[in-house]
């Protein structure tokens, strides 16, 4: 099992001058009892000899997770130290693996879901008709048109729609839409936090229970968390517009995954960073669909060498122990309760000899 972490968002104590504001960094990190943890260092230089990392028990983390062991993080210092940085970046040693944690170094917008309008300022040059060889957008009050495809894509308060269907009009779709609820795993935080000063594609992002200024929520049905809906191939953002795109346990759903990932690609700058996971081992499971689970290789047959694969890893809820969990759990669920008491009831070993040849 590998180490949890979890950073929280940036505490500014703000004074009449810049150089006596404090910045507040404060985190934890989690791993399993009968490991170790160590060499938990800021890596930032020369931040490192003047930002001292304080550490103290957690037991509210431990109490959370009982198998695991937690230490808290905190440091201070002036805003004026870190005036020039894009995050304090603190490593540890675990296993063998060196693991970064990043801390955004200025506060994470993070508002109403419904209150976007900053945002849709940011992104409104960078919108396109999915429908059109150019597509040109012409910004009206409270739409925006294309005269090449005689399309209109209506704006609400929280939502840009570009759907030919323009399903937001019906505002109850927001609660009866088929939506699976995601969290932000610390991989994810990571990658967030790390490119806080750019524009961050979450591509098929579900429903959301933290909000960022600089994440574009995209689906193909609304949600009070979703910024854009439309198509999953034929995305409405112009080329290079993106400096990250994320996307977690979205392309099992998709029903064209070479088409997206194309898209991905385009939408992303040169250089940019792409962060993407599929399950492997899952049972069938829909946001409406489920289509195609993937092995690593069919994972990077999708982009071909269009990309430039860093890192292939499995996280902790993608282990096999968690999908027999997951999988055994949904089996149970689907039998007659007589024979699911008989079935919990059975042990490996006897399972194994019923059902292997």
């Amino acid at each position: 099992m590998q180490p949890l972490w979890y950073v929280d968002s940036p505490n500014i104590s703000i004074q009449r001058d810049e150089v006596h504001s404090k910045y507040n960094l404060c985190g934890w990190i989690a791993w399993p009892k009968n490991k170790n943890v160590s060499n938990i260092k800021i890596d930032n230089l020369p931040l490192s000899k003047k930002l001292v990392l304080n550490f103290e028990p957690r037991q509210d983390v431990e109490h959370t997770f009982p198998k695991m062991k937690a230490i808290g993080i905190t440091a201070t210092c002036s805003l004026e130290e870190i005036k020039n940085l894009e995050y304090i970046l603190i490593t540890f040693d675990y296993e063998g693996q060196v693991f970064e944690i990043y801390f955004p170094t200025a506060l994470q917008a993070e508002g109403s879901f419904l209150n976007k309008t900053s945002k849709f300022q940011k992104l409104a040059p960078f919108l396109k008709c999915p429908r059109s060889l150019t597509g040109n957008l012409i910004k009206e009050k409270d739409f925006f048109y294309c005269k090449e495809s005689d399309q209109s894509y209506q704006i609400h308060t929280g939502l840009l729609d570009f759907t030919t269907k323009q399903i937001s009009r019906n505002i109850e779709q927001l609660e009866s839409s088929p939506q699976s609820a995601n969290y932000y795993d610390p991989n994810s935080m990571n990658f967030i936090y790390k490119y806080h000063n750019g524009l961050i594609l979450d591509f098929g992002s579900g429903v959301r229970n933290r909000y960022f200024d600089h994440v574009i929520n995209y689906e193909v049905h609304p949600n009070n968390s979703v910024d854009v809906i439309g198509d999953e191939v034929k995305l409405p953002f112009k080329d290079n517009t993106f400096d990250a795109v994320l996307s977690h346990a979205v392309f099992e759903h998709v029903r064209y995954p070479f088409e997206s990932a194309k898209e991905l690609i385009r939408v992303l700058k040169p250089r940019g960073s792409l962060y993407l996971s599929v399950p492997f081992l899952f049972h069938e499971h829909g946001y409406p669909n489920h289509f195609y689970n993937m092995t690593q290789s069919g994972l990077l047959n999708l982009f071909g060498d269009s990309i430039l694969v860093k890192k292939i890893e499995v996280f902790n809820d993608g282990y096999p122990i968690c999908f027999l969990t997951a999988f055994l759990d949904h089996y149970v669920k689907g039998l007659p309760e007589k024979v699911a008491r008989k079935f919990k009831k059975m042990t490996i070993s006897e399972f194994l000899t019923h059902y292997v040849d």
